[in-house]
């Protein structure tokens, strides 16, 4: 088979045709002439394999690095990044190794890190008197940390092939090797720029310049947040909403008997669910609740599992109750000025998860018990067996 897949993958590539279709073709063609396989089988083994819910953040990378590239998001980042090391020796060179780094953060691809501030860069470093080899390789080093700083393509994909392996554990191994290639980078062109004269060609700015710099660019750097910040709320409700349905049936009945319930269904999912266990404040001044002083500095832990099963506030606060009518006062999300503030994208994402499933798929069963995420942290599954009956 090998005989026919290679040299037809080579022949596609030289008549110019993209490189998906020409591998696409060439695999089809090999084991259409080399191997026994029914053609019916491969095509339905390869839509098989594209049907996939995790492939879908590979083209919302994509979308999200398009959108900041297409607009003024890429222009902010770039500010800013020339704002903080700017006024340095071999300054343009620093501001594209950061700007990488912040845009990574948002892409999760080198490519898209090179072709959004990237090509920027190297024209600004060009005009800034430095070799356009030098910028273009430059750009290239800064550019890997792209799949490396998370969210990252590469880690979604490879978790989906090892069952055992965690996204959320690969994106945390990725902060600091992410962050010590920048700091590498950012080393060499520093050496580099004071043996070649390359100089600073902006003064060093005000700590209020820097201010309102970074003020405009929030947007750009909230994006992040957007991507990242909602994975465990929404990964976990998601499985959490399957298993508290299926553990209560009558609820399940009532939601497909009304899907106007979802919303309420998510937020009791979100309530009795409470993905993030706890967090940590610091009391700013002394204070006396239920008999007990918390004094000023005092590190002081909110179990937000507990306030959501706080019987003062919710009646039968262990049961799961999808019609709950002070459903949305849990605590899940925070509180105050710490409120999360994707919270309604978060139950956006989820309300329009669950029409579509019950459009599809009016019964999901879960088939045993979950495996739980090892944490004292993260309230959420490892896995969740369930099987899609056919519809009739």
């Amino acid at each position: 088979m090998a005989e026919i897949l290679f040299p037809a993958l080579f022949i596609l590539l030289a008549l110019g045709l993209p490189v998906a279709f020409a591998m696409a073709i060439s695999v089809f063609v090999a084991l259409s002439f080399g191997s026994s396989y029914p053609n019916l089988v491969v095509v339905k083994e390869m839509f098989a394999g594209l049907d996939s819910f995790p492939l879908l953040a590979v083209p919302f990378f994509v979308l999200a690095a398009e959108i900041m590239t297409g607009g003024a998001v890429t222009l902010a980042v770039l500010r800013l990044a020339q704002s903080l090391v700017g006024h340095l020796r071999g300054g343009l060179g620093h501001a594209n190794v950061v700007s990488s780094a912040m845009f990574a953060g948002i892409s999760g691809s080198a490519l898209a890190d090179a072709a959004g501030p990237g090509t920027m860069m190297i024209r600004m470093m060009e005009k800034g008197g430095y070799d356009k080899p030098y910028a273009g390789a430059l750009t290239i080093a800064s550019s890997v940390v792209g799949p490396i700083i998370p969210p990252s393509i590469t880690m979604i994909i490879y978790a989906m092939q090892d069952q055992e392996v965690s996204v959320g554990s690969l994106f945390m191994a990725g902060v600091l090797p992410g962050a010590l290639i920048t700091v590498m980078v950012l080393l060499a062109n520093a050496r580099v720029s004071r043996v070649r004269g390359y100089a600073s060609g902006a003064p060093m700015p005000s700590l209020g310049e820097i201010a309102r710099v970074a003020f405009y660019a929030v947007p750009a750097l909230s994006l992040i947040l957007l991507i990242v910040g909602g994975n465990d709320t929404t990964r976990n409700t998601l499985s959490g909403s399957v298993y508290a349905l299926n553990q209560n049936p009558d609820q399940y009945d009532l939601l497909r008997s009304d899907p106007a319930l979802v919303p309420g269904m998510v937020s009791e999912t979100i309530r009795w669910q409470t993905p993030l266990a706890h967090m940590a404040r610091t009391a700013k001044e002394d204070v006396e609740m239920h008999g007990k002083l918390i004094q000023k500095g005092d590190r002081v832990a909110m179990w937000y599992l507990s306030g959501n099963r706080d019987e003062r506030h919710f009646e039968n606060p262990n049961a799961y109750d999808i019609t709950r009518k002070n459903v949305r006062s849990h605590l899940s999300f925070g509180f105050g000025i710490h409120r999360c503030f994707g919270n309604r994208v978060a139950e956006m994402q989820l309300q329009i998860l669950w029409e579509e499933i019950l459009k599809r798929f009016p019964v999901i069963e879960v088939l045993e018990e979950p495996k739980r995420t090892f944490s004292v942290f993260v309230r959420g599954y490892e896995s969740l067996m369930v099987r899609i009956p056919r519809r009739h």
